[in-house]
């Protein structure tokens, strides 16, 4: 009776333990072309040059991606720096580091000199479902208030850091190709 209720036990412990969601990382590996083709996606369905964020468009601002933040949240590690990673949108990238300046809104205090204009984007996977992926999209920049946008010209005074957190839902073609399908819960800060 007792070897019963405790391999009864394990069993159920065992079912349990199946039941728990692992991250997404942990699910499947994707490859830095993947992470890529996904970046490239995210970036021109939420951030097209002819968007205006705090009345300053995304062409102007710029767009500084993390590239070492977002393959960490897919699951790489430290010393993914130098894999290849075939990005085609026109960003720049940086680390988190930019951000060491700035404040939170309202009022900042802060200059966000490192940041300047630009806007700072990293992704992270939220799910997978057969070809489906949802990614999160953290979007922050400095809202200047009144401070005129002059091309070239760095931004002086203070900034507050503003920005969202968007879902984005992208599929898998046959072709192996990641697709933007439709946009999910944004969340702003």
């Amino acid at each position: 009776m007792r070897t019963t209720v405790r391999a009864s036990a394990f069993a159920i412990l065992g079912l349990a333990s199946l039941s728990i969601p692992c991250p997404l990382a942990a699910q499947q590996r994707f490859s830095p072309r993947d992470v890529a083709q996904i970046a490239d996606a995210v970036i021109q369905a939420l951030v097209p040059p002819e968007q205006l964020i705090s009345r300053v468009s995304v062409a102007q601002r710029s767009i500084v991606f993390d590239r070492d933040r977002t393959l960490r949240a897919f699951g790489y590690r430290e010393g993914a720096p130098s894999l290849p990673f075939p990005l085609h949108s026109h960003v720049k990238f940086g680390t988190q580091a930019l951000l060491s300046d700035c404040g939170p809104a309202p009022g900042g205090g802060k200059p966000c000199g490192q940041l300047g204009w630009a806007a700072y984007l990293w992704i992270e996977p939220v799910s997978l479902t057969g070809s489906e992926i949802l990614v999160r999209a953290h979007l922050v920049w400095p809202d200047r208030g009144a401070v005129p946008f002059e091309k070239g010209v760095a931004p002086v005074g203070r900034a507050s850091l503003v920005g969202y957190a968007g879902e984005v839902y992208l599929t898998r073609s046959p072709g192996g190709v990641w697709r933007f399908v439709r946009r999910g819960v944004t969340a702003v800060f």
